[in-house]
């Protein structure tokens, strides 16, 4: 059994009519549907919160990238694949800089350099980073960056980006609580690039993922081809 989530009228008429959907190597029976109050990401994880099922149908625009909707009502930046590592990561960063809130061992901290400098840099981490102090300011410095690269709007204060993204990953966390199965994004092309259906794997917290490689509505109700798996 599985439930599908959407922002269009058209498309919980069409599972009102046909109540399967074919992914690889099963049928989904469609038992409830859901219309998303607004096309952003957390209006969308807010609903997943409260799914009465683990397979999901996730309706939306997409394209080769994932999901086009924003994160947000704060931002234009959309909910890419990309975007989603970022969060992710960023969340991670997080944490580690929490469970070493009193750690003196500079040894422990130097390792969330590892996590957000590239490889190539990673052997001069113990010269260019010499202390916790200097680890930290790094780390802060690549916080505030990211919550700047996702919620660019210029009337957002540091403090409020970092807010916004917090509250999407509070969210992440809450649906990954939920052990999600089986999720279909019915969304074209999403299914084009699997490292994309990857990183949407790693943020609900699913079992698996997967999408269409072509347009969506070209797989409603018909065969599996065509569907990238994850």
């Amino acid at each position: 059994m599985a439930q599908v989530f959407f922002a269009r009228q058209l498309v919980s008429n069409y599972y009102g009519r046909f109540s399967e959907q074919q992914l690889p190597g099963t049928v989904l029976q469609i038992t409830a549907r859901t219309r998303i109050a607004a096309a952003t990401l957390d209006a969308l994880l807010t609903q997943l919160i409260r799914a009465t099922q683990r397979d999901i149908v996730l309706e939306a625009h997409g394209n080769a990238n994932g999901l086009t909707m924003p994160l947000t009502r704060q931002t234009r930046i959309s909910a890419y694949g990309q975007t989603l590592d970022i969060v992710v990561l960023f969340a991670t960063v997080e944490n580690h800089l929490n469970r070493l809130a009193r750690n003196n061992n500079l040894a422990h901290w130097q390792q969330i350099l590892r996590l957000i400098l590239p490889r190539n840099q990673h052997n001069l981490i113990q010269q260019n980073y010499p202390s916790i102090v200097t680890v930290r300011q790094h780390v802060n410095t690549w916080l505030t960056n990211q919550a700047r690269r996702l919620f660019p709007a210029r009337n957002l204060s540091d403090r409020q980006r970092k807010n916004e993204l917090n509250r999407i990953i509070a969210l992440m966390n809450r649906v990954r609580r939920q052990r999600l199965n089986q999720v279909y994004l019915a969304s074209c092309y999403a299914g084009t690039n699997r490292a994309v259906l990857t990183s949407y794997r790693n943020f609900f917290g699913a079992t698996r993922v997967c999408a269409p490689a072509s347009m969506a509505y070209e797989l409603k109700g018909s065969g599996v081809k065509g569907v990238g798996d994850s």
